[in-house]
């Protein structure tokens, strides 16, 4: 029967289906997946009715169940390198079987309190809006991105050196190591620290939002997204010439440098700026794809901008 629902919804004859090896049906009415489509390397059946996993599937290397009510993973998916189970609520462990794992994606599933020491092939890690409250950076040595959003953490551990993306908004972390120069994405948003270390360097990618913030070191020229919104920080550094995104909203800044000629997208509601022609009139005349949030501004003064 389930067989016969997957054929008519693939529109693909019985013999095709079974000699699939990729399958992907997101967003779909489908409840059952058939345990014969034992040739599957990939899965997709997120935000879909299914709510169990055959254990037959032992050949998947990528599985997305995000958005579903599939209560565990098999322990025999040993071949996994990829999974998303993200946004559920009744997975409460990820197999310690699972050691090839190397992306593994378990964003807001409020029940998983530990990860097990297995994963050491792990490179990204989404475990946001877990109960997860510490990561032993022992057993996950190779990990390149790192997202704690929203955890009980409340220190994070200088040997996760080799972080290129980190996000820690929303938790209880008051510092960050020195070592993590290597990074490139950081987010810190909502949170009670103060400063960001002058020898991250390599930032493209940085969110201060809603922090104690006070200034951003001027040798962050790499950056090419800023988010400074709801902060005291009342100047950006002229040197931030390659910024594409900037949000300002809510903040103390006055004034946008005019030799940010890469800016795409900025937000300055809320905020004391009202005259963007003198800053932006070159600009916009120099790069046309220009995208202004002007909600709440005094608008008398910027008709030159041709941001309307």
């Amino acid at each position: 029967m389930s067989l016969n629902k997957l054929q008519k919804y693939l529109n693909l004859p019985i013999d095709k289906i079974e000699k699939l090896t990729s399958l992907d049906i997101s967003n779909s009415e489908i409840e059952v997946i058939p345990k014969t489509l034992t040739k599957l390397v990939k899965l997709n059946c997120a935000n879909s009715k299914v709510t169990r996993l055959p254990s037959d599937l032992e050949n998947l290397k990528e599985l997305n169940c995000d958005s579903t009510d599939i209560t565990t993973i098999p322990k025999n998916y040993t071949k996994l390198t990829k999974l998303v189970c993200s946004n559920n609520k009744y997975i409460n462990k990820i197999p310690s079987s699972l050691d090839k794992l190397q992306y593994l994606d378990c964003n807001n599933v409020e029940s998983i309190v530990k990860l097990p020491n297995t994963f050491d092939k792990l490179t990204y890690l989404n475990i946001s809006k877990t109960n997860i409250p510490k990561l032993n950076p022992n057993y996950f040595p190779k990990l390149t991105s790192l997202l704690i959003a929203g955890t009980p953490f409340d220190k994070i551990s200088k040997h996760f050196s080799k972080l290129e993306e980190l996000d820690i908004s929303d938790t209880d972390i008051i510092r960050l190591p020195k070592e993590f120069n290597k990074l490139k994405k950081l987010n810190i948003s909502n949170t009670d620290i103060n400063k960001v270390n002058k020898d991250y360097i390599n930032l493209t990618h940085l969110n201060v939002s809603k922090t104690p913030v006070s200034t951003i070191s001027k040798d962050f020229i790499k950056l090419q997204d800023l988010d400074i919104s709801n902060t005291d920080i009342n100047r950006i550094p002229k040197e931030f010439t390659n910024l594409k995104r900037l949000n300002i909203s809510k903040s103390q800044v006055s004034k946008i440098n005019k030799e940010f000629k890469n800016i795409e997208y900025i937000n300055i509601t809320d905020t004391s700026i009202d005259k963007l022609s003198k800053n932006f009139e070159k600009l916009n005349t120099i790069n046309n794809k220009k995208d202004f949030d002007v909600s709440n501004m005094k608008l008398n003064d910027i008709y030159k901008a041709n941001i309307l």
